[in-house]
């Protein structure tokens, strides 16, 4: 096959990343302290347009423009997604509001205080008090402080250039570009531009890595954190190596371990070298992947599709000239699983106790939502919740403690059942299984906290 048809290929199998502005913002992940992805969070006060009474946050709520989030605790990292390869990370303590995309751009957040890690292979935006932010296919992080010399702003630049400029009657001050690697500092009218460190890069990996890793199982999150870390630092350090970008979507395929910067990883490397033939259908294998992890059998199976037009040597010596294991791009589940195109796709798992933390002889209402990759809810899975201690049901004195629940998901996709104790440890941790004919199983854990 010519260049020519693998660049009308590479087009079409990147047709469902950002091609213009989304439609809207979601909460994408929510994760939590101990690096569990959370389904609801209690410390973020969503505070929606028009009203005053703050709201709870939780995972998959579509964001209007004019909400504002607020995190006072600095223990919560929420993801925001503006498209499929276009997101906001959000950590500490932090203050935003949604503002309205204008034409072409696909994310614009009003920053008022935190850190804000912009993602996107469109143009993105910041307000940054009296300067915006503006950028275009690329990576960078937005910190806003206030010490006793006033309000400090950081902006660190991980890939491709980020333009500031005065805002509306700002000021006068000409704009200023702001490349990969650099840091531009701004307090009062003084600007200084210096390095990006490694320590800086460091915390970078870690968190992309931990978000990535935050729905896996307790017990496989640290070593899966420390692998996806090493690969998104390679990125960082090497920007416009697009094979350390399709390294680093190989491990997330590996590890089940998709996350909201992958399909930018795939969207940035094919903008690196365009016209690259074995780049190409790489990325057409990875994104056929990606899409099956997920849970989007369309989408996967129209990149399938595509590759099966080519001839499967000519498929594996792209991948193999690329350091890509052709048995993981193909698989898109993790180790133990089926592996075969078109295998089963994995189901979402997401936990939330209400209360999250009880008194003795208190009780908790847990609540797990199975939905497929896409967000779509299964219903019928078969759902198996296991606390090693305490009691589901009523903890009342002298009942018969049942360590274990067992249901079906409704036709919204949710199973809930309720968990106490009498006798209590500090905390326990809830874990939980679904299954469902023709999906992967997936797994996910919530901790209860006792008072």
């Amino acid at each position: 096959m010519g260049r020519r048809a693998l660049t009308a290929l590479l087009a079409l199998a990147l047709s469902s990343f950002p091609a213009r502005a989304a439609a809207g913002t979601t909460v994408a992940a929510i994760v939590g302290p101990d690096g569990a992805a959370l389904e609801a969070a209690t410390d973020v006060e969503r505070i929606r347009f028009g009203e005053a009474r703050p709201v709870r946050l939780a995972v998959d709520d579509a964001l209007d423009v004019g909400d504002e989030l607020r995190s006072a605790g600095g223990d919560l990292t929420v993801v925001l997604a503006c498209s499929e390869a276009a997101s906001v990370t959000l950590t500490g303590a932090f203050r935003v509001a949604i503002m309205p995309a204008s034409e072409g751009r696909t994310c614009l957040i009003d920053l008022f205080a935190g850190d804000a890690y912009m993602t996107g292979d469109r143009s993105t935006g910041l307000g940054l008090g009296d300067v915006m932010a503006g950028a275009e296919r690329t990576q960078y992080r937005a910190a806003l402080s206030r010490d006793a010399e006033g309000v400090r702003t950081e902006l660190l630049v991980f890939d491709g250039e980020v333009v500031v400029r005065q805002a509306a009657g700002g000021g006068s001050t000409p704009a200023e570009a702001v490349g990969a690697g650099a840091v531009l500092s701004m307090q009062g009218a003084r600007r200084e531009q210096t390095a990006l460190t490694a320590r800086q890069l460091e915390a970078a990996a870690r968190l992309y890595a931990g978000v990535d890793a935050s729905r896996l199982g307790h017990a496989q999150r640290p070593a899966a954190t420390a692998q996806l870390s090493t690969a998104y630092l390679a990125v960082l350090h090497r920007p416009t190596d697009a094979d350390a970008r399709l390294k680093l979507v190989e491990q997330q395929v590996r590890l089940a371990a998709t996350g909201p910067t992958t399909l930018h990883q795939l969207a940035r490397a094919a903008a690196i070298a365009p016209g690259s033939e074995g780049l190409e259908v790489a990325t057409i294998a990875l994104s056929a992947a990606v899409y099956r992890q997920r849970g989007a059998a369309a989408k996967a199976a129209t990149r399938e599709a595509e590759l099966r037009g080519l001839d499967p040597t000519v498929v594996d010596g792209a991948l193999r000239a690329r350091k890509l294991d052709p048995a993981v791009v193909r698989r898109g589940v993790p180790p133990g699983h089926l592996a075969a195109p078109g295998a089963p796709a994995a189901l979402q798992v997401r936990a939330l106790a209400e209360p999250p933390a009880i008194h003795v002889l208190g009780e908790t209402r847990v609540r797990i939502r199975v939905t497929t990759g896409d967000g779509r809810p299964v219903q019928g899975a078969r759902v198996r919740v296991a606390a090693g201690g305490g009691s589901f049901g009523h903890a009342v004195p002298g009942a018969v403690e049942v360590t274990e629940a067992a249901g079906q998901t409704g036709a919204d996709g949710v199973f809930v059942t309720v968990w106490g104790c009498r006798q209590c440890a500090p905390a326990y941790v809830l874990s939980v299984e679904a299954a469902r004919e023709g999906f992967v199983p997936a797994r996910a854990e919530v901790t209860v906290r006792v008072q």
